[in-house]
């Protein structure tokens, strides 16, 4: 037999629907008993559609209960704590739950080594996840009477890869080459100087002529 939500047994009533006592003062308070489900009772079983619960086969349901803020198939930050909601057709202000978690923890107040946690109006539990990263996963089983347990579908997120730095800044381009120095020619020797004519001769003297006789 599959893991029962325990129903609030008194002395007098049995694991059915209907009491062996007799006496109508007893009667009336396990059928009062009867209307109220215990989450408390599963321990640490498993917890999925198709087993017995109450005497009855639970059934799957959507994902009712999420991560605050988070799309289920999404991502999260490796060690970042979640908050969790729980909401969807038939889970009113008297739904009682039991929490499972995989791949991370629940904070204060769970048990089952932090994977279980059960809820009766309580506040909901933060999952805790590992920095290591990996997926993690809450699902639910809850009920507001004694009777059909719906387990809702693992709403499951994915660690966000660490984005890589960006590349350093290419290095500016090359500055153009700068043309070789213009080498100045050779300096040549000035000129020589004109050359000068040779000095002129002073003219001969004339002979002296002869005295007039």
């Amino acid at each position: 037999m599959g893991l029962t939500f325990d129903r609030g047994h008194s002395p007098s009533c049995s694991g059915s629907l209907h009491c062996n006592s007799g006496r109508s003062a007893f009667l009336f308070f396990c059928l009062l008993n009867s209307v109220y489900a215990f989450p408390n009772q599963l321990g640490c079983g498993p917890l999925a559609a198709g087993n017995v619960y109450m005497g009855t086969q639970a059934v799957e349901t959507d994902a009712y209960l999420t991560f605050a803020g988070k799309t289920c198939g999404g991502t999260y930050i490796p060690g970042e704590t979640l908050s969790l909601n729980l909401a969807g057709p038939g889970i009113t202000g008297s739904t009682q739950a039991h929490l499972e978690v995989s791949g991370a923890t629940f904070g204060a107040g769970s048990i089952c080594n932090n994977l279980r946690y059960n809820y009766a109006g309580n506040p909901l539990p933060q999952v805790v996840s590992t920095a290591n990263g990996g997926q993690i996963s809450v699902k639910a089983g809850y009920a507001s009477v004694y009777g059909l347990v719906r387990v809702t579908t693992p709403c499951t997120l994915t660690a966000a890869v660490a984005s890589s730095p960006p590349p350093p800044p290419s290095p500016p381009p090359p500055s153009p080459a700068l043309p070789p120095p213009v080498t100045p020619p050779p300096c040549l020797p000035p000129p020589p100087p004109p050359a000068l004519p040779p000095p002129s001769s002073p003219p001969s003297p004339l002979p002296a002529s002869p005295p007039s006789p």
